[in-house]
């Protein structure tokens, strides 16, 4: 005898595959792939369940980047608690790890090409803005653990980390993740105080 999920059990169980899956559409394809047919395809519900629980369809969009940035600040998290100090290599090394995705060279690409595409929606752009406070006080936080008295801000070292990407990306460097630390390193090395 098939044991029976009570209705609302039932509800809750689909809104919560259905926020599930638009984490995986925004987490893979980006959220510039995010569309009601996507999400209810990846849930395995039909298409009308996204609109009945999400009747705007940005309310979902909003929950899954959310779910997407804390994973995102969760493993910058976990790279900055280990600089206790560890120095100018060590603080170029963390910032690299916590501002770009773990997976090589494809996971970087993916991430800066989502990323630009995001702009295009304002719910997507306003999480993404909303996401830059956090990273740069994260980034104070390596400098402050590594030891490193930098005159460079957060903000700029957030700038420069994002403008190296993108440039070791655009000219076809096979790690832009080693192109990207060995820039924070120098910029590091050039902007620390002495005492």
């Amino acid at each position: 005898m098939a044991v029976r999920v009570p209705r609302q059990d039932r509800g809750q169980l689909r809104r919560a595959a259905l926020v599930a899956a638009a984490v995986e559409v925004v987490g893979a394809d980006g959220p510039a792939a995010f569309s009601a047919r996507a999400v209810a395809t990846r849930a395995k519900l039909p298409l009308g369940a996204v609109s009945y629980y999400f009747p705007a369809l940005d309310d979902l969009l909003g929950e899954a980047l959310a779910a997407v940035i804390a994973g995102w600040l969760a493993h910058g998290e976990s790279v900055a608690a280990a600089t206790k100090g560890a120095g100018i290599i060590g603080a170029a090394t963390a910032i690299t790890a916590a501002v770009l995705p773990s997976g090589g060279p494809d996971a970087v690409r993916n991430r800066y090409e989502h990323l630009l595409a995001a702009g295009r929606n304002p719910v997507a752009a306003a999480a993404l803005a909303a996401l830059r406070p956090e990273l740069e006080a994260l980034i104070a936080r390596i400098l402050l653990s590594a030891g490193v008295d930098s005159h460079l801000t957060p903000d700029a070292l957030l700038a420069l980390v994002d403008g190296a990407t993108l440039g070791a990306i655009a000219e076809g460097a096979v790690d832009p993740v080693d192109r990207v630390r060995t820039t924070v390193a120098q910029a590091l090395r050039a902007s620390t105080r002495r005492s």
